[in-house]
């Protein structure tokens, strides 16, 4: 038995890419997008002055995320933090 190998594409074998895969693709990105748009998070009020408490740095930048929180004054933690990375 061989196989038949044939440089012709027949025409039946495309599928049209406008209605199947577009539509599709708009449907899953629309789907994920109300998925991720939904969260909790997103429908608290803002409030400027605050850190919400969701948000914390990578692990690398923990030490340094502390110090600025001790230090009250934003240019005392700016040298603070300078005088830290330039060792």
């Amino acid at each position: 038995m061989s196989a038949h190998y044939s440089l012709v594409i027949e025409q039946d074998s495309f599928v049209p890419y406008l209605p199947y895969y577009l539509i599709g693709l708009i449907f899953l990105q629309t789907a994920f997008g109300l998925i991720e748009l939904s969260h909790p998070d997103n429908s608290i009020p803002v409030n400027r002055f605050v850190t919400p408490l969701h948000i914390v740095p990578e692990w690398y930048f923990l030490a340094y995320y502390a110090v600025l929180k001790v230090i009250p004054s934003k240019t005392g933690g700016l040298l603070v933090f300078m005088l830290s990375t330039c060792q």
